[in-house]
């Protein structure tokens, strides 16, 4: 499934929008940092990657939350503790499934012993029947935001994928998102807890997917 998703991710990269209809978000679409200094293969492809994009982005939203909650010495520690997962990153080179482990491992560390609330990454899968599947990525904030990242997949390779910053959590843990996708239609997105599990239910949300993919589902926490 994960190689598969790999893979699709890299389809969507070169097709663009031809495969998926997409709305304008008013959400960032780019990495952390400007993509006009890229400067190394890595890089590029993070700022070529949607999916890797909004990995980069949340980890460094997680990262700035962090240091402005840190005292001087802990600032300092951030950053070192930052360069060397940096360092680590680059290890992977452009192997997709690596960095994005790397990525979701290093936004784990910000969630302190004191507040472990403060920040929270959850990974899901939808395995499927070998035709439908897909991928649910989250990262959840302690100020009440949430980030969203699904990439799906229907009978004949239709797809779907969803990048926002633009999700809200609840006391009780249901995630949602809303975004007008023209004058008086709403996409609504929800994502409930069910144990262990997520429940993805949406609304006038068929603009993200092709034709016969759905964002619906429920997904399993990933294995590691």
């Amino acid at each position: 499934m994960y190689q598969r998703l790999a893979g699709l991710v890299a389809v969507l990269v070169v097709v663009g929008t031809s495969a998926v209809a997409r709305a304008e978000d008013p959400t960032p679409v780019g990495p952390g940092f400007d993509c006009a200094k890229a400067s190394t293969d890595l890089e590029r492809m993070i700022c070529d990657t949607p999916a890797l994009s909004w990995w980069d982005r949340q980890m460094a939203s997680a990262y700035e939350l962090a240091r402005l909650n840190a005292d001087e010495k802990g600032r300092e520690t951030l950053l070192a503790a930052q360069r060397l997962f940096l360092a680590s990153r680059d290890k992977c080179a452009l192997d997709y499934a690596c960095l994005v482990d790397a990525y979701a491992g290093r936004i784990a560390e910000f969630a302190t012993s004191d507040d472990p609330g403060m920040v929270r990454v959850g990974r899901y899968v939808q395995p499927g029947d070998g035709e439908v599947g897909g991928d649910l990525d989250l990262v959840v904030f302690g100020n009440g935001l949430a980030s969203i990242s699904m990439v799906t997949f229907g009978p004949n390779a239709h797809t779907c994928a969803l990048d926002t910053d633009d999700g809200r959590d609840s006391p009780m843990g249901i995630i949602s998102f809303e975004n007008e996708i023209a004058e008086g239609e709403l996409c609504v997105l929800t994502i409930t807890p069910d144990g262990a599990n997520m429940v993805v239910t949406s609304e006038n949300c068929t603009y993200y997917c092709g034709m016969r993919a759905t964002l619906d589902g429920t997904y399993s926490p990933r294995a590691n």
